[in-house]
C-alpha cells in the first residue's frame, strides 16, 4: 500500500505548488490510523502491548526482534509515535462500553438495588 511512497521518501519528487512554483518534496508518514489488530501487525509489537510504546528496556518483551515494519523505508518516520488512537474501537467501545458502562451499572445497583437499577437502565 505504501510502496509507491518509498522512493519519494528517499530522493524526493518535484511538486507543482499552488503559487505556481515547482518544489522538491519528500513524502513523510506523519500519522497512521488503524484499529488495534492492524496497529500491532504494522509496528511489529506483540499483541496486548501498546503500539505507541517504544521506550521499554527489554525490547524482546514487547516487540518481535528483527521484525521490520513498513516505516523502516521512510526517512524520519517513527511508526510508534505516528500511530493514532482509533476513536471508535479503542475509546468508544473500549473505554465507554466496557469500563464506564459497567461502572455506571454497578453504581446504580449500589444506590437503587439491582431490580430498580435495571428498570432505570431499560428506560
Amino acid at each position: 500500500m505504501l510502496r509507491p511512497l518509498d522512493e519519494p521518501a528517499k530522493s524526493g519528487i518535484k511538486v507543482l505548488c499552488a503559487d505556481g512554483h515547482t518544489r522538491h518534496a519528500y513524502s513523510r508518514i506523519a500519522s497512521f490510523l488503524a484499529d488495534y489488530p492492524e496497529q500491532y501487525n504494522i509496528t511489529g509489537v506483540k499483541y496486548g502491548w501498546c503500539p505507541r510504546l517504544e521506550a521499554a528496556n527489554d525490547v524482546g518483551l514487547w516487540k518481535f526482534e528483527n521484525c521490520p515494519n513498513l516505516a523502516d523505508a521512510h526517512a524520519d518516520c517513527n511508526i510508534y509515535t505516528s500511530m493514532n488512537v482509533d476513536r471508535l474501537h479503542q475509546l468508544l467501545k473500549g473505554v465507554f462500553k466496557d469500563h464506564t458502562w459497567e461502572w455506571m451499572v454497578d453504581f446504580l445497583k449500589d444506590i437503587y438495588g439491582a431490580e430498580k437499577a435495571l428498570e432505570l437502565i431499560d428506560e
